[in-house]
This record gives structure tokens, sequence and C-alpha cells, in this order.
């Protein structure tokens, strides 16, 4: 808004979009025009009708491009697309997944919020769960620092994210991410101070023999409905801590469901054959 934008254009993989959709509902409440640009083509799980965040974006009346490219090589797609509209006389504002250091100021707050909800309610939390590789895992670590939590914090990579420019090891991204952070925040902070615990999915956590169990396992038994891709991976981490004794009974846990669950509605089909087929039926 202070640079006088009438547009935003952002974009990302077409499955797990969460943060496109809000982004557009917050840019068409303000009256601006939204282009949303997806990675590949529009997956053959969507079937003749548009589902999930793509059925609430199209009633949005954004309009949706697809582009054949990788995260790479977004960017300079989503400039291309940016240079059209101003030959046009729009004033676009590109925002989206590679804009690491502004998302991960949103995880900043939500820690922030954490730690003042715990303290108020006298509850001790030891470790703190959740499926990021990102923005998401590096917010946490810096509010963390920042506040010298002892909190532990358990952040699993399920294989889906890589910053450009920087090495492909989980805590040599975040890591990048989260100092980019602290400098817009103008922050220093002992980085070691926080109990950070960096690591990536397995094949077999990221299967969707796992994520079917995980899905029924919580919604049948907390209520909870997850993600296919993102929670369900946090999920399998946390039992296979509890399992070997890394997590005790009784301990302090906060799972942080961090989205994706329109994404369910995409892998209906394969979810309830997983359930159904004893033969790959897990657990």
């Amino acid at each position: 808004m202070a640079a006088g934008a009438d547009t935003l254009i952002t974009g990302g993989t077409l499955g797990p979009n969460n943060f496109a959709c809000q982004a557009a509902a917050a840019a068409r409440m303000l009256g601006w025009d939204v282009y949303l640009v997806f990675m590949g083509e529009p997956s053959a799980n969507y079937g003749e009708f548009l589902q999930g965040n793509r059925f609430l974006e199209w009633l949005m009346g954004v309009e949706s491009r697809f582009v054949k490219v990788d995260l790479d090589a977004l960017p300079a797609e989503l400039t291309r697309i940016a240079s059209s509209l101003e030959a046009k006389g729009k004033r676009p504002y590109i925002t989206g997944p590679t804009d690491h250091d502004r998302g991960a100021l949103a995880y900043v707050e939500c820690m922030m919020e954490l730690y003042l909800q715990c303290r108020a309610l006298h509850i001790e939390v030891s470790h703190l769960v959740l499926a990021s590789g990102g923005p998401t895992a590096a917010g946490l670590w810096l509010a963390a620092a920042y506040l010298g939590l002892e909190t532990q914090i358990v952040a699993v990579n399920p294989g889906y994210y890589g910053v450009p420019g920087v090495e492909r090891d989980t805590r040599a991204q975040v890591s990048h991410i989260a100092r980019a952070a602290a400098n817009l925040l103008g922050l220093e902070v002992d980085w070691e101070a926080a109990r950070v615990d960096l690591c990536t999915a397995d094949e077999d956590a990221r299967s969707l023999r796992t994520a079917a169990h995980w899905l029924r396992q919580a919604a049948s038994t907390e209520g909870v409905f997850l993600d296919p891709v993102y929670t369900t991976v946090a999920m399998e981490e946390l039992a296979r801590r509890v399992a070997a004794g890394r997590i005790r009974p009784g301990a302090g846990v906060i799972f942080l469901h961090t989205g994706g669950v329109p994404s369910l509605f995409n892998y209906s089909k394969q979810i309830i054959m997983a359930l159904q087929d004893k033969g790959i039926k897990r657990r």
C-alpha cells in the first residue's frame, strides 16, 4: 500500500498454497487485482471441477496462471508478469514463496503469541513440533533465540522446499532465512541459545501410506484434520520420537498445525484406497 500498488502477484506450488489464497483474500479486500502464478500444470487430482483453495480463489475472482518452471526460476517469471502489467499501467507488488525473510516474520509473531499464552496459563513446553524446512522454522528459531526459550523446536522438512542460492541442506536454508529476518527487525541474537532440531523426512514418512494412517488417527481420536503433505510428516516424526524415548510421556508438547487441509480433497480417492487396502494399511 505504501508503494501505491494496485495489483498483487504471488504463487508457488499448486497443492498446499494457503499463503497464496490468504494473500489474495487480503488483496481483494483492498480492491486490488490478483494474479496467482503456480508452477507446473493443473493436477489430474482436481478432476473436472475446481476444488480446495483453487475453488476459493476462483470465487474471489483472481486470475490463475501456470508456468513450467521450478522454484529457482519462479522469481524471474513473476517479474516478467509484473513487467507486462506495468506496461498496461498497473502497479504490481510481488510477494510469494521466495520472499522468505518476510514470510518468517509471521512465525516470529506466532512464537511470541505462544510464549505469552503459555506463560499466562503456567504451561511449560518442552517441545514444539512442526513440518517446515523454510520460513516457518526460521521465524520460530529467531523468536526462540531472542526470548532465550528452553523449548526444543523440532522442525521436519517434508522435502518440498528449497532456497535459491543456498545449499540444499535444511539447517543451512533455515539459518539463512532466520538471519535475513533478524536483519529486517534489526535484532542481534545468540542463535545457539535456542534448541533447534532440524531434520528431513525420509521416504517412508512422506509416503501416502503413512499420511493416510495419521490422517485417520488424528481425525478419529482428536477431531483434528491433518494434511497429506506437511502435518502428517510432522506427526510421524513426533510418534517416532515418543517411541524411541526421545520425548517422554507427560512432556509438554505443542504440535503446530500449519495448514494445508484443502489439499485433503485432492487426495481423497488415494487416501480412502490406502485405508481400505489391507495390503498397504499401516499399523
